[in-house]
């Protein structure tokens, strides 16, 4: 199984200033660090801190990740 962040959550990082600025101060980072981190969509912001801020921010689980089932 492969977990990406949803893109919902990465374009209201890029587009909405106020939940990109609490996320960044959440995270400790500068916003535009935050901005480079959704553009090559790290893995930090899938970290567990960050799934319970999105889910603090009204996310619900399945809305938080694309679940895609990897070929063996």
């Amino acid at each position: 199984m492969k977990y990406e962040l949803a893109q919902k959550i990465l374009d209201r990082i890029i587009d909405d200033n106020e939940f990109s600025l609490k996320m960044s101060m959440h995270m400790k980072i500068r916003q535009d660090t935050l901005f480079r981190l959704v553009k090559t969509k790290s893995d930090s912001l899938r970290l567990p801190e960050q799934v319970a801020f999105y889910k603090k921010e009204g996310y619900a689980e399945e809305e938080i990740f694309n679940v895609t089932e990897t070929k063996q």
